[in-house]
């Protein structure tokens, strides 16, 4: 590897770090938690992402998308990660557009059977 794609690949990486570090500190922040107690999801989000064709930052948004809504912390974590797996099929989508067909199929806050 030449020096140029060397740093063009460590300037990637710090980027990619910043905006995922963006995303963690807005999650920390809509969610009245700290840095160290959202790194958690954070961490597994990174793990499952890639599986279901999304990526770490776009599950964090999408789980400070769910915090801004006012659903507690957990169930954001929790919905975030569940918006990714029903949304395979939608890979090509942005996150966001997941998180609002997801929604639109089935609302999970619904009442079962009520």
């Amino acid at each position: 590897m030449n020096l140029v794609a060397t740093l063009g690949a460590v300037v990637t990486s710090l980027n990619r770090f910043r905006t995922l570090e963006a995303a963690q500190i807005e999650l920390a922040k809509t969610t009245e938690k700290t840095k160290e107690e959202t790194q958690p999801a954070v961490d597994r989000f990174l793990i499952e992402g890639p599986k279901y064709g999304t990526t770490g930052k776009a599950l964090v948004g999408a789980a400070a998308a769910y915090a801004s809504a006012g659903v507690p912390y957990d169930t954001s974590i929790a919905s975030a990660e569940l918006t990714a797996k029903r949304s395979v099929g939608l890979a090509t989508a942005p996150m966001h557009e997941r998180l609002i067909g997801t929604l639109q199929r089935e609302d999970p806050f619904a009442r079962r059977g009520a």
